[in-house]
């Protein structure tokens, strides 16, 4: 999401572009609401350089506490992210218009104050981002949602973003593919050690999901690498690929076309589903977003196996469209205050009529990436040199969509 009335950063270009419902992140791996399931706890300074895990050593604490006392922050080296009350948190609080509550942030992890990188994603229960300002070429931090713990920082041997997290972390550094070949790379790193255990030359990784990673060497040709055995396999596939609600779609300018796995033959034209994006599981059914930015307006659509099969209300902003997600299963909307100075409306929407319901949230500064993981909103501050944050704001779903 870029700031109304500005022209997006190009790290937002290529959000908007490509995406991941909100998700990001998201559209890869899906927003998880659970806790994560137990885990051995490593310093959060665990890199490429300490192959060695020291579980004695804790990692970085990043809560805060109780809201009438001081922020609380362990101690840890120098060079991993630290707890810190949310920027503007100590300051007035803004005037908001009537019906709106502020929502505060309490967790903040920098991350970095660039237009590099700052992927958030959610996978088993575990949020994923990419801090670029961290160590000399960034670094994957892991994060635990429930506790706030870094409980892993993998530093990054090359400057790389944060494409995928599916029996590995897969970062690549790519930007664009012509005729002649895609110009970057891919690498896999290990979970634990962050050590390269797969890299590719002028590949681009376009998909992931199902046991797979689609990554393209040039257009109309992809690699499917299985991401346990590391096995490739080369096949046809001219379209964008993406993996929603359990299965592979090809995206190009007539819309969704549902796909074989492990082939990549057309099964399926999803009809009516031009303009469709960010497809989503929502308790077994797969929906998505449609913005139609001249009106200015947004909805939210539901898909079949072989086409649209439910649009729910427009949802009109008052000079543009209004960006709406699919958080954990819930169907949320953000919109600029008027007259507030980096002031967004945050809330759940019912899908069907495009109503409005539980709190009206005044988020102060400007969302880059949602997410929800632990039962909370996390987002990326954009106006906060890219930190991200906890919200006090519950990502329980007030929707639950009827059955087909």
């Amino acid at each position: 999401m870029h700031e109304p009335g500005r022209p997006p950063t190009a790290h937002q270009a290529i959000l908007m572009s490509s995406l991941l419902v909100g998700v990001a992140a998201v559209a890869l791996t899906g927003c998880v609401a659970a806790g994560p399931s137990a885990e051995t706890v490593y310093p959060a300074s665990s890199s490429l350089d300490e192959r060695s895990p020291e579980p004695t050593v804790s990692p970085t604490e990043v809560y805060l506490a109780p809201a009438s006392s001081q922020p609380v922050t362990t101690s840890a080296p120098s060079d991993v992210p630290t707890a810190q009350s949310a920027p503007g948190q100590s300051t007035p609080a803004p005037t908001l218009p009537p019906g709106l509550v502020l929502a505060r942030a309490d967790v903040s992890i920098k991350c970095g104050s660039t237009d590099l990188g700052n992927y958030l994603m959610v996978s088993d229960g575990f949020i994923y981002v990419d801090c670029p300002d961290y160590g000399q070429h960034g670094a994957i931090l892991k994060v635990n949602p429930t506790t706030a713990k870094v409980t892993k920082a993998l530093k990054l041997s090359r400057l790389g973003d944060l494409r995928a997290v599916d029996h590995g972390i897969w970062v690549d550094w790519s930007r664009a593919c012509a005729q002649s070949g895609c110009v970057g790379y891919l690498e896999r790193l290990d979970p634990a050690t962050g050590q390269v255990t797969l890299h590719l030359d002028d590949h681009v990784i376009a998909a992931a999901g199902l046991g797979y990673v689609w990554v393209f060497e040039s257009p109309g040709i992809a690699t499917r690498i299985d991401t346990t055995t590391l096995a490739r396999t080369t096949i046809p596939l001219p379209y964008q690929p993406e993996v929603a609600c359990d299965s592979l779609f090809g995206v190009d300018g007539d819309g969704y076309h549902r796909l074989d796995p492990a082939t990549g033959a057309l099964l399926a034209d999803i009809a009516d589903s031009k303009g469709v994006s960010h497809l989503t599981d929502v308790n077994g059914q797969c929906w998505g977003i449609v913005t139609d930015v001249a009106q200015p307006r947004a909805q939210f659509v539901r898909i079949g196996q072989t086409a649209v099969d439910y649009r729910g209300a427009w949802i009109s902003g008052p000079n543009y469209a209004p960006d709406v997600y699919i958080l954990g299963d819930g169907f949320w909307l953000t919109e600029s205050v008027p007259g507030g100075d980096e002031l967004y409306r945050l809330q759940q929407v019912d899908p069907t009529t495009g109503q409005p319901l539980g709190t009206a949230w005044a988020v102060s500064g400007i969302p880059s990436e949602l997410a929800a993981a632990g039962g909370r909103i996390w987002w990326m501050n954009d106006l906060h040199n890219y930190e991200l944050e906890r919200l006090n704001i519950s990502s329980d779903p007030l929707f639950t969509p009827p059955a087909p």
